[in-house]
């Protein structure tokens, strides 16, 4: 007896027709949904989107599409833009320009430009981010233009600046008010010479400062100092520690004490002020009295101050202290020197000790030794001139910090 032939279910061997065509409609009908919704999603995307959104044709560059928020940056209507090429919409410049940005893109597959002005309508600019790609859909080249408005970035961006400028502005002319150089002859029997050099010339403000003025009919005050910090927070502070030297030093004429207290002051202002950084400042102040000639030393993190002897040597008067606002209840050293006449007191802060050649800095011993070089005999001026000069071409023609030099002659 034989066997009734059977149906395979190995899809290997194959099936019957009519076994094979419903799941391929359902399979065609699932991909048409597909893409329906795919379709509709992108719709909605490209309606809904808060970027203007424009679609060329790639062989002229007319606009095809435009989504609802393009009515909106440009003033015109759906109808309007479309056939129309990009410089007719204030997009591009000129027709010149859209034409050569068109064949850019047709090379590079893109093109971007960060900052365009857009014209709305012949009246408004605004500005704008414009990214256009150009893609295949399908059998057919596309091209999509994605338009940004950047205008309040921009806007609130220039507005940064021109509050940074106005701040450096405020800065600037705070630290030129607190180094104004002193005449020559504004103290009779004692010669002031100062000097301030900005590492760079666009460099924010620094807090380098000197000061010099009269205690008494006799006795000079003498001060460089560097506060830390940059810009108008800087010259600030600059200003307040400044004039608390001066009022303390006119209470007490005894540099140590002044110092003590001003370091009090600098720690509780930073106590009180959560808002700004912490404050160090160092500093080296000098009494003088013109006429006895005793010079009073007292420093707080400075570099060590220097006398140019008459004979051409170079005195270091060290007075170890801490910085001022590092710790409270700090303890200033005082240290007392003769100044005969055309004898010099130099003052200076680490611009000029930190000048730096290699691996190699210059220090308190290399600023002596062109004190050395420029001799007592040199004018003040070409004293002052020849350290500053000295240690710039010991750094290869570049000084990395600002530097401030102050200089005081017995006559």
């Amino acid at each position: 007896m034989i066997d009734p032939p059977t149906i395979s279910n190995d899809l290997s061997c194959g099936a019957p027709f009519a076994l094979d065509t419903h799941p391929t409609l359902a399979t065609a009908e699932t991909s048409t949904d597909a893409l329906k919704v795919s379709e509709l999603r992108y719709r909605r995307l490209f309606e809904a989107a808060r970027d203007g959104i424009l679609l060329l044709e790639a062989d002229h560059g007319r606009i095809t599409d435009a989504n609802p928020f393009m009515t909106e940056l440009l003033g015109y209507s759906h109808d309007e833009l479309l056939g129309k090429e990009l410089w007719e919409i204030g997009l591009i410049k000129d027709q010149k320009a859209s034409r050569d940005a068109f064949q850019k893109l047709k090379q590079h597959g893109s093109i971007r430009y960060e900052n365009l002005p857009l014209v709305f309508r012949g009246s408004e600019t605004r500005q704008v981010e414009f990214v256009s790609n150009l893609y295949q859909e399908g059998s057919e080249t596309v091209i999509q233009c994605n338009i940004r408005d950047i205008t309040h970035r921009k806007k609130a961006e220039a507005e940064l600046v021109a509050t940074a400028t106005k701040n450096e502005r405020i800065a600037a002319t705070l630290q030129r008010a607190m180094l104004q150089s002193s005449p020559s002859g504004k103290f009779p029997g004692l010669l002031v010479e100062t000097l301030y050099e900005a590492a760079l010339h666009e460099a924010e403000v620094g807090g380098d400062f000197f000061d010099a003025f009269a205690l008494s009919e006799c006795e000079v005050a003498l001060v460089v100092g560097d506060v830390s910090g940059k810009g108008l927070f800087a010259a600030g502070r600059t200003a307040e520690v400044k004039y608390a030297l001066r009022a303390f030093l006119h209470e007490y004429h005894s540099p140590e004490i002044a110092l003590a207290h001003l370091n009090e002051i600098v720690r509780e202002t930073h106590r009180l002020d959560k808002n700004n950084e912490e404050t160090f400042i160092i500093l080296a102040l000098v009494v003088v009295n013109i006429a006895t000639g005793e010079a009073r030393f007292s420093s707080a993190g400075a570099e060590a101050t220097l006398i140019l002897r008459a004979s051409g040597a170079v005195e270091q008067i060290e007075c170890r202290g801490m910085p001022l606002g590092v710790k409270s209840d700090e303890t200033y050293i005082l240290a007392s020197r003769l100044l005969a006449p055309r004898e010099t007191v130099l003052m200076a802060t680490d611009g000029i000790t930190e000048a730096r050649r290699g691996l190699s800095f210059l220090g308190i011993a290399g600023m002596a030794a062109l004190a050395e070089k420029g001799g007592p005999h040199a004018s003040s001026l070409d004293l002052i001139r020849s350290i500053y000069d000295g240690a710039r071409e010991f750094a290869g023609g570049h000084l990395r910090d600002d530097v401030c030099l102050l200089l005081a002659r017995r006559q």
